[in-house]
């Protein structure tokens, strides 16, 4: 993207601050890059309900974090679910209003046109999941958060020696439930699919899996000049700051 992009943009962390991106360089250099991209919000739950809906944000119900997706809402899942299509949804979804983590059995009644959606969760800052069942029961801890769901567990705030347990680390464990998933309608062939993964990296807090945490730890990054380093509730911008006594209702 740095070839598309001015230098102040390109190079927003210093020449120095470059992290080496092999494999999103081939995706791009084989398909497609976005150079001209618009976002109707720079917040993740009303962006996420355009994305979903093709509406601005103040026609879908969720204008700020927190708030639910109408009910009523059309998805393009929807239309492809008219169409023949098995959807799959994996990974953060963040529409289904303040209910935290939100898996299925918590949602149900609220598809928008997705059929599979084990694994998928509404909300929090997860960096670990376990899968409880006889295919898959890994660090059962009793650190591990007391949310059962009948499939998934999630864990916020965790220790760092559970970190190199093999597909448990929120992004190994939703890229490789993706995987299964074409795997398993791939076989079909007469059946089309479609598969929307929502990996929640980066996000705070800004913990990683080895190699990953210390690789980059030789960088010497420069500070934009436009970066505020007060803390979140001081930088943030006026529109950012939810009025005082808003209330954030889950299903409209």
């Amino acid at each position: 993207y740095r070839e598309i992009l001015g230098e102040k943009q390109g190079y927003i962390w210093g020449k120095q601050g470059i992290v080496s991106t092999p494999n999103i360089d081939r995706l791009a250099r084989s398909g497609a890059t976005l150079s001209n991209f618009y976002v109707s919000s720079p917040s993740c739950t009303p962006s996420r309900a355009s994305f979903m809906t093709g509406l601005h944000p103040w026609a879908t119900g969720a204008t700020f974090n927190h708030l639910a997706l109408n009910s009523n809402a059309t998805t393009f899942a929807n239309i492809l679910e008219d169409n023949g299509y098995i959807n799959s949804y994996i990974g953060k979804w963040h529409l289904d209003g303040d209910i935290k983590p939100g898996f299925k059995k918590f949602t149900d009644w609220r598809k928008f046109g997705f059929q599979e959606r084990d694994y998928m969760y509404n909300r929090g800052h997860w960096k670990l999941f376990e899968e409880v069942g006889k295919s898959m029961k890994v660090c059962c801890s009793a650190n591990w958060t007391d949310i059962r769901n009948g499939k998934v567990n999630s864990k916020e705030k965790y220790d760092e020696k559970l970190y190199d347990v093999p597909n448990v680390y929120a992004t190994d464990f939703l890229v490789e439930k993706a995987k299964e998933v074409i795997e398993k309608r791939a076989e079909k062939k007469n059946k089309p699919f479609s598969l929307f993964l929502s990996i929640p990296d980066p996000h705070t807090p800004m913990y990683s899996r080895e190699p990953y945490e210390s690789m980059y730890d030789n960088l010497k990054l420069v500070k934009p000049k436009t970066m505020k380093v007060n803390s979140y509730e001081l930088s943030a911008p006026d529109w950012l700051k939810y009025p005082p006594g808003r209330y954030y209702p889950r299903w409209p």
